[in-house]
């Protein structure tokens, strides 16, 4: 008797899993993804704010506030079976010039810091910080699961 009781409770317990699953599998993913997403972003804007002013290797501090208000994260997009964001740049810096009329495009500039140019020294700062902080987003989209998880399944 005992045996069957254990079973029994097994599959009610296994049939909660799939539940859960089915119901809410891409919400509670998504939010994970999210929180994941945002560790990230802060690192990044943490690091466009340490980057050097003016000088010879430096921006403008116009141009580090033009970056740090571009930046953000796009929605969640499902892939084929994989779902996505995507952190990054938006839009032109808020300083027209005679070769870009509407601004410096955001993207351009932080990829010029990034990887470096003919005048700039490169600033890895989007490297150091998706390095920096991968343990940490990975350890916080793990317990945004467990968490979803244990609120169902109590």
């Amino acid at each position: 008797m005992a045996k069957f009781i254990r079973d029994h409770e097994l599959d009610i317990y296994s049939g909660m899993i799939e539940r859960f699953a089915r119901k809410n599998s891409k919400r509670v993913i998504g939010e994970a993804i999210y929180k994941g997403a945002e560790v990230v972003a802060d690192a990044i804007k943490e690091g466009i704010q340490d980057l050097p002013t003016e000088g010879g290797n430096g921006i403008t501090q116009t141009q580090k506030r033009d970056l740090i208000n571009s930046f953000g994260i796009a929605s969640l997009r499902e892939e084929k079976d994989y779902l996505n964001v995507k952190l990054g740049f938006d839009g032109y810096g808020s300083k027209p010039t005679k070769n870009y009329p509407k601004g410096l495009p955001n993207q351009l500039l932080a990829r010029s810091i990034e990887s470096g140019t003919s005048f700039r020294k490169k600033n890895p700062f989007i490297r150091k910080a998706v390095t920096k902080t991968a343990k940490k987003s990975i350890q916080v989209m793990q317990e945004v699961l467990e968490e979803e998880t244990k609120k169902y399944l109590g």
